[in-house]
């Protein structure tokens, strides 16, 4: 370093230490400020994990149902297919569909998913498995 940098660097070395507390309170505020605003944008999901392990405390106290699946599960990964239908049959597997904002599940589903082992979240619903026609 030459003696040009190392003037700079013990001036702002000098002025820190004078603002010292107004660097502090304007870094907590920062991070307030910042805390609040993610706090806020996320507050559906938020409210979802709270709540949705509030429900399933209650289940487990009302009803003896196993929630954990026991046979393992695989995934596949699957991009870039194409399939082409000529009017046949397709069998859709039971699932969970999110459904659009404002929309809830019948009791009648909620039920359906606990008993196939699965806690419906706000928003979401159970279908039943199916047959549609592929074109």
């Amino acid at each position: 370093m030459n003696e040009e940098n190392k003037g700079v660097i013990d001036k702002v070395k000098v002025k820190i230490k004078e603002n010292k507390t107004e660097i502090i309170i304007v870094g907590v505020t920062v991070v307030a400020v910042v805390g609040v605003v993610l706090i806020t944008k996320n507050w559906d999901s938020i409210k979802r994990f709270v709540f949705s392990s509030d429900l399933k405390n209650n289940i487990n106290k009302q009803k003896d149902i196993n929630l954990m699946t026991t046979a393992p599960v695989n995934v596949s990964i699957i991009e870039n297919v194409t399939i082409e239908c000529i009017e046949r049959a397709v069998d859709v597997n039971k699932h969970i569909r999110n459904l659009p904002d404002g929309r809830i599940a019948s009791l009648s589903k909620i039920e359906s998913a606990l008993e196939h082992g699965f806690i419906l979240e706000e928003h979401q619903t159970w279908v039943d498995a199916y047959t549609k026609m592929c074109a």
